[in-house]
Order: C-alpha cells, then structure tokens, then sequence
C-alpha cells in the first residue's frame, strides 16, 4: 500500500470514527516510539567463539526479565531496552544452554538513560554482584518479554491467521497489539531439514507472507525449504532488522544450514539491506547466498516525509522512509563483502494521481537509487504494478537462476 493512501486512509479514520479511533491510533504509536532506549554495548573481547547473552532485567536480583538478546562472535550492538528495564545481566554463555552458571564470566550493569546512551566495554569475570535466581534455570522459562519478536523457527502454514489483512492492519497502527498478540516472528512453513537451502521471505508495510504465495508455490521443495518473517509494519525498521539479526544468531545456533537465500517486497527490502549490513558488519552472516528485493524503495519515499510533518497521526516508521533521513542515508554504507543482490523494480504505473514514474506506489528513481545499483549484481525491471509484480512468472525463472549462480560460486 502506498504511503499517500495511508495518509488518506489516516484522515477518513478521522472523519468516520472520531477523535477516540485517532487518539487509539497515536496511543498505540506512542508506546512504540517510546517504549524504548537505545544503548551501544560494547564487550572487552576479541573471542569470535563467544555466545554472549544480554539480559534485560527489572530489577537486579531478576525478578522480573523482560527479554534477552544474544552477541555470537561479536563485541558491539545495539541493545533495545524498554523503559522498564533498569538492568542489564550480561555473561558468557561457554556452554550455549541458555542457563548461568557462576563460573561462566559475567557482568551486572545499572542503565543509566541519561548518559550517552554508550555501555563499556564492559569487562566479563567471575566476581561481584550477580543475581542468584538466574542460576541454573533457562531463560526462555523466566522470560517475560514485553514487546518482542518472539517466534523462531515455529512451524506454521501460509494460512495461519497471523498472516491474515487483518493483524497486517493492526501492525500498522496498532503494532504494541500485534506484538502482545504473538504475531511477530520469524516461521517454517515445514519441519526443517538439513539439506535443504532455506529461503526467507520479508514483506513491506501492511504486508503478509501470504503475499508470496505465488512465488512459494514455484519453489522447489526438494532442494529449498521456506521460512517466513512476520513483524508489525509501523515499527522503527532498525528495531525489526536488529530484531531479525537476533533471531538468525539463534536459529544459526540451534539448526544447522550451510547457506539463506532472502527475499523481500517493498519496504521489506529495506529492513532486509540493514540487517545484512548488520550482520555483515559483524561478520556473523557470511552464510547468506543471496538477497533479492523487489519494488523497494531504497531512496526514501516523499510521501512519508511529509507525513512525519503534517499527518494527524505519524507511523514511526515512515521516519526511516524519510529520503533525507538517517535511515536512508546509512543504507548503503560501504561493505567490504555483501551477498549477490538481485534487484527486480516495476514500471507499471497505475492509477490518474501518479506523477512520477514507477510501480503506482514506489517511484522509478527511488527502486533504482544509484546506490542500490552500484550494489547489484543484477538488475531486471518487469511491466507491473507494486502487487502484481509477486505473480508474474518471468521473477520465478529469474530467482532460480540467480540462486543457482549463487550457490555455484
């Protein structure tokens, strides 16, 4: 969907349903634009075999943990608190069973949102202050997330109704409901199995998995097995690819693949570019084979700048679609190794108010950002609009063939 019918559909919410369906509305998106505090940790350690575990915790004897995130093979990341969260639990998983032991190294951090925002680097040891009622117990049973993306690896269909219009529109302006209702996460669509190649699939605003249904169907599943990511399409992008790099560490851990192809629609490309150039940068996905995006917005779109200014309610997500914004403009950062990029656009304008050329919803010039291009391996534009370019048979052909490239060398 178009960011100028959002805005529209923003405005007629307004009129039909009154100031109480608005005020639902900006409840909801402030919770999520202020729900968290973003910290730099930095670890003192040079170990690539490390599994480092981030506890978020309430208080310090850890009465009430809020989430964890991990660091495999890396000393930096960015940590997504929730204003709740006054403490960070940090160790050195050496087993990897998800438990604490006193005698793996550790640190009991205080946050402190009025600093700069920087912890460390935070030295690991096995002594001081450590909460007690963590011993020996799994953090997935003490873990009582709040809002996070908390499927990984379940098995589901493409009809589950997680996927359905309707929870996309309540991850669109209700996204703190779409996380408590346990819609987030990242899904096979069958039991995996280790030889087959996974593909995962990642939509745009108000999308679905179920919009690759087409290109699912295609798949061969006797050499590739599909996984999909479901998220709530107002969140912050960099929350939802710090979000996804978290739960690949973890499902790199827990299952053994040797290569990922990705795909992504829309604005699905982008929190698709920066969790690659997350992970990239940490040198913790040299397994991904190929990314390929289709009708991606990688210069911005105007439209939602001007909704950040004059829309009665703001998404927070259109920030980071903002052209002139921080988001875009740290896109494409230079990377000394990326994965193959297929770059597919659409020129198929539909519709008496389109202006510019493009796909109807994402302009020509921002599908083929000069950058974006710079990074392609391949380019290929088809005669669609933003939603029929999923169905058209000429992209499954280009798939396997730029997957079997890829995984030749």
């Amino acid at each position: 969907m178009s960011v100028c019918r959002l805005l529209c559909s923003v405005t007629f919410l307004f009129f039909l349903s009154g100031c109480n369906s608005l005020y639902q509305i900006a409840k909801e998106a402030h919770l999520i634009q202020n729900s968290y505090v973003k910290y730099q940790l930095n670890i003192d350690s040079d170990s690539k075999e490390s599994t480092i575990l981030v506890v978020l915790m309430a208080d310090r004897f850890a009465d009430q943990v809020n989430g964890f995130d991990a660091m495999i093979g890396q000393s930096e990341m960015t940590v997504h608190t929730t204003v709740s969260d006054k403490f960070l639990f940090i160790f050195d998983d050496r087993n990897m069973d998800l438990h604490f032991q006193p005698s793996e190294p550790y640190s009991l951090v205080e946050l402190e949102p009025s600093s700069d925002l920087k912890i460390g680097p935070v030295i690991l040891s096995n002594s001081g202050e450590y909460p007690h009622q963590l011993i020996g117990k799994s953090l997935k049973k003490v873990v009582n997330i709040q809002v996070s993306i908390v499927a990984s690896g379940e098995v589901t269909d493409l009809s589950d109704s997680r996927f359905s219009e309707k929870q996309a529109e309540i991850g669109l302006w209700k996204p703190y409901t779409f996380f408590e209702n346990g819609n987030s996460g990242l899904f096979f669509l069958s039991d995996f199995d280790s030889s087959k190649i996974p593909v995962l699939f990642i939509h745009g605003m108000k999308g679905t998995p179920r919009e690759f249904a087409s290109i699912i169907e295609s798949i061969d599943r006797s050499r590739y097995q599909v996984w999909v990511v479901n998220y709530p399409s107002a969140v912050p992008l960099l929350l939802v690819s710090q979000g996804l790099n978290n739960m690949m560490s973890w499902i790199r851990k827990q299952y053994h693949f040797n290569g990922i192809h990705i795909v992504a629609h829309s604005m699905g490309g982008l929190v698709s570019k920066a969790y690659i150039n997350q992970c990239t940068r940490n040198r913790t996905c040299n397994d991904i084979l190929s990314f390929t995006s289709i009708s991606s917005p990688f210069g911005g779109n105007k439209a939602a700048s001007k909704g950040t200014k004059f829309a009665p309610v703001v998404v927070p997500s259109w920030y980071d679609l903002d052209p002139e914004g921080d988001f875009i403009k740290s896109l494409f950062a230079p990377q000394a190794t990326l994965p193959p990029h297929l770059l597919i656009f659409g020129y198929k304008v539909r519709g008496v108010l389109n202006v510019e050329s493009g796909d109807g919803v994402i302009s020509l010039s921002s599908q083929l950002e000069l950058r974006a291009q710079r990074q392609a391996k391949r380019i290929v534009g088809f005669n669609e609009d933003h939603v029929s370019i999923l169905k058209n048979r000429n992209i499954q052909k280009e798939l396997k063939e730029f997957w079997l490239n890829a995984e030749n060398g």
